[in-house]
C-alpha cells in the first residue's frame, strides 16, 4: 500500500484542534506512554488528562487488543504512515465500547519516529443497531423456516396476487398442491387451467368479495391432477391495502 505523508513534530497539536469531538491522544514511540489527551477522549473514555498522561497506552485496551496494537497496528502505521481499524476499547470504569481507531505515525523534523497519534470515535450506538438488525434477520429467517415446515406438514400452499404490479407469487407447496413440481414456474393461468371446469369462475372471481368487504373469504374448489385424479382444495383469501386504501 502507498505510504501516506507522515506527520511531523508540532503537527499533532494542530491535528488535535481539527479533530474536535473525536478522542485524540499521542503516544511516545519508545515508552508507549500517553503524552497528550484531549477533552473528547476524557468524555468518551472517562480519564482526565492528569490521570492518563504518563500511563502506558494498554490501560485502555484488553490484553489481547493491546498486544495487537503493539505488534501489528503500530508496525503497520510505521510502514504505511496511517492505519484504520474498528475494535473494542476500555473505559475507565471497565466497560467496553466499540470504536473506530485511526493511528498515524509521527516524525520529527529529521524524519525520526517519535510517537503515534490515535484518533477515535465511539461507534457503540451503530454497533448496537447492527447487532439488533442482524438478530432481526436471524429471527425472520427462523420464522420463515418454521412457516415453510408448517405449510409442508399441513399441505398448505401460499398464493399472492399483486394487483398493482400484476405479479403473482406461489410458494413451493402451492405448486405441489396443483400437481406441479416444487420448483415449477407455473403461472396463475397454468394453475387455473387445472381447476375443475365447473369451479373456475369462482376461482377467478374470488378477489371481488375480498376487495368489497375487506374480510377474509373462504371457498372450496376442485383440482384435476395429471392422470385425471381430483383433489379438493379449501382456500381462504383476504385483500391487502396500502396506506392510500388501494
Amino acid at each position: 500500500a502507498a505510504r501516506t505523508q507522515p506527520l511531523r513534530r508540532g503537527d499533532h497539536a494542530q491535528l488535535r484542534m481539527t479533530q474536535a469531538g473525536l478522542a485524540a491522544e499521542v503516544t511516545d514511540y519508545l515508552t508507549r506512554t500517553i503524552t497528550s489527551w484531549n477533552s473528547a477522549a476524557e468524555k468518551i473514555v472517562g480519564y482526565r488528562a492528569e490521570e492518563i498522561i504518563g500511563k502506558h497506552f494498554s490501560a485502555m485496551y484488553s490484553s489481547e487488543m493491546a498486544e495487537q496494537i503493539s505488534k501489528q497496528v503500530l508496525a503497520q502505521a510505521r510502514q504505511r504512515g496511517h492505519v484504520e481499524l474498528e475494535d473494542w476499547r476500555l473505559r475507565k470504569d471497565g466497560s467496553q465500547f466499540w470504536a473506530s481507531i485511526s493511528v498515524t505515525a509521527l516524525y520529527d523534523e529529521s524524519g525520526v519516529l517519535f510517537g503515534y497519534s490515535k484518533i477515535e470515535r465511539d461507534l457503540s450506538e451503530r454497533k448496537r443497531h447492527e447487532e439488533e438488525l442482524a438478530a432481526s434477520f436471524r429471527k425472520v429467517s427462523e420464522l420463515q423456516a418454521m412457516l415453510a415446515l408448517a405449510t409442508e406438514a399441513g399441505r398448505i400452499g401460499i398464493f399472492r396476487n399483486d394487483l398493482l404490479s400484476g405479479k403473482n407469487f406461489h410458494d413451493r407447496q402451492n405448486h405441489l398442491l396443483f400437481g406441479f413440481s416444487a420448483d415449477s414456474t407455473a403461472s396463475y393461468a397454468d394453475m387455473r387451467a387445472r381447476v375443475y371446469p365447473d369451479d373456475r369462475d369462482e376461482f377467478s372471481s374470488v378477489i371481488i368479495p375480498t376487495l368489497k368487504t375487506g374480510r377474509e373469504h373462504h371457498w372450496q374448489y376442485r383440482v384435476v391432477l395429471p392422470g385425471g385424479k381430483l383433489r379438493y382444495h379449501r382456500a381462504a383469501a383476504k385483500g391487502e391495502f396500502d396506506d392510500t386504501g388501494k
